[in-house]
């Protein structure tokens, strides 16, 4: 449901492009797609993912990258690139509040990934929104760290816009009211925002979707 909403935001709100799913295709969608299996963990199967966009000829020379959970709430004339501050703070933050000592870790790991490749200070652009990219540009930097996101954005010095993460959990208290107009969200605060939001302002089906399995399981 969460990808479902996510293109039907996107259809409304985001500017118009081809739009690629890459990874696993649910049975209702019905859009433009590449396979890609799962290979490991959560974020080997997204690296796995991200860098098969690398060698498809007919997406795009530059294109932007979002998760399925990503949803724009207002309409978006042009996609900006944002990070998070110094990746290094956010190591800080997230062992002050006991986040998963797993994604610490790799964190961690693509934090000295960096350093390696002569970025001192990188910046932490692992935050939930979308981020515009080159494929080959990405081809060169894929391999350069842990995450393709921040091993991207740091290697090639893009700079961006800093904001705090949008990413919305149901146990903090947080408004879906920032200065980019998207959001993200977790399994528990997604089900709170989609009889809040989603389900009242976004029950058109969008052109991605068969209705006749989307209906069913749309309540």
């Amino acid at each position: 449901e969460e990808l479902l909403y996510s293109l039907r935001c996107l259809e409304e709100n985001m500017p118009n492009g081809r739009v690629w799913l890459v990874g696993y295709r649910p049975k209702w969608y019905i859009g433009d797609f590449v396979s890609v299996k799962d290979v490991g963990n959560k974020f080997d199967n997204i690296r796995q993912c991200i860098k098969k966009i690398t060698e498809i000829d007919e997406i795009s020379d530059n294109f932007v990258l979002m998760n399925d959970d990503f949803f724009a709430l207002k309409k978006i004339n042009k996609i900006e690139n944002f990070h998070g501050g110094l990746l290094s703070n956010k190591i800080i933050r997230y062992k002050e509040s006991r986040m998963s000592w797993k994604y610490i870790k790799l964190l961690e790991l693509t934090f000295k990934d960096l350093q390696n490749n002569g970025i001192n200070k990188p910046l932490d652009y692992d935050i939930h929104l979308p981020m515009v990219m080159n494929k080959k540009l990405l081809s060169q930097t894929i391999d350069k760290a842990y995450f393709p996101r921040s091993g991207y954005g740091n290697i090639l010095n893009i700079g961006g816009i800093l904001t705090q993460d949008v990413k919305i959990y149901k146990n903090k208290n947080k408004s879906t009211k920032n200065e980019t107009g998207l959001i993200s969200t977790e399994t528990n605060s997604f089900q709170l925002l989609k009889n809040k939001i989603f389900k009242n302002n976004f029950y058109l089906p969008s052109s991605y979707e068969d209705v006749k399995y989307t209906q069913d399981f749309i309540v």
